[in-house]
């Protein structure tokens, strides 16, 4: 477990990060929101609230009070589990601060919404028909990583390595953020690793559509790569066309 903890000292900085602090704080009362009631209210509160492609490009409305577009605002305060939320918060405390003093507290507001509304509105734009919505402030987080990067590329950031704490340069914590970002995606896709064979994992109905589509076209690419070569007669006699293997049927 690789676990950034600080750069340096937000208490000794000459303006404190109150944008930063009270961002945290945000994202943290939601997220007690969420869980604190029913499995089904929380899944109420990210449907209504989540960021859903198909309702903000139809402009539908999720049956909110509130209309559709709004919810690429709403849906970066939002969080599926405290891991999520967690790893969000603690590379926010960590980078967050240093880019609230560069900005200013106003552009850095804006900085860090613009940056989360933009992430979510390329993932509409990226699966329009989509119906699952999308939630988290790891959009924002990735503006804030990206500014610090231009800023600080070589700062020292103390990190905790599974039992040591040790000081690296921040590029190397950021490129450790944009792997765990990955690994959460293809855990969310394919399930975790180590998985019985012959159980899956749920998966959402536009993630079991996007594997369809990826196994039909796939079957027709096969398809027709083998079509002109069985069409053939001059082949030699042991991949003569009596002798490919009957497709299997599942």
């Amino acid at each position: 477990m690789v676990l950034p903890l600080y750069d340096e000292n937000p208490l000794n900085k000459p303006v404190l990060p109150w944008v930063t602090w009270g961002l945290m704080a945000i994202n943290i009362v939601v997220f007690l929101f969420e869980v604190g009631g029913s499995d089904a209210g929380m899944r109420a509160m990210v449907a209504t609230y989540g960021a859903t492609p198909s309702a903000i490009a139809r402009n539908t409305g999720t049956g909110a009070s509130i209309p559709s577009y709004l919810t690429l605002l709403t849906s970066i305060f939002l969080h599926g589990s405290f891991l999520h939320l967690f790893g969000n918060m603690i590379f926010l405390w960590v980078f967050g601060d240093d880019i609230e003093e560069a900005m200013g507290r106003l552009r850095f507001i804006a900085f860090y919404l613009l940056c989360g509304i933009g992430a979510s509105l390329a993932f509409v734009l990226s699966a329009p028909q989509s119906s699952t919505p999308l939630i988290g402030a790891s959009g924002a987080i990735a503006g804030v990583l990206s500014a610090y990067l231009m800023l600080r590329p070589c700062a020292k950031v103390t990190v905790l390595v599974v039992r040591f704490v040790v000081r690296v340069s921040a590029f190397w914590v950021i490129g450790g953020w944009v792997l765990w970002q990955l690994w959460q995606i293809a855990v969310q896709t394919y399930g975790p690793p180590g998985r019985a064979r012959g159980r899956r994992r749920p998966v959402p109905p536009d993630a079991s559509g996007r594997r369809q589509t990826v196994r039909v076209l796939r079957e027709r690419l096969i398809r027709l790569t083998l079509t002109p070569i069985r069409q053939t007669s001059r082949l030699p006699r042991f991949i003569q066309p009596h002798d490919w293997p009957q497709e299997r049927r599942r």
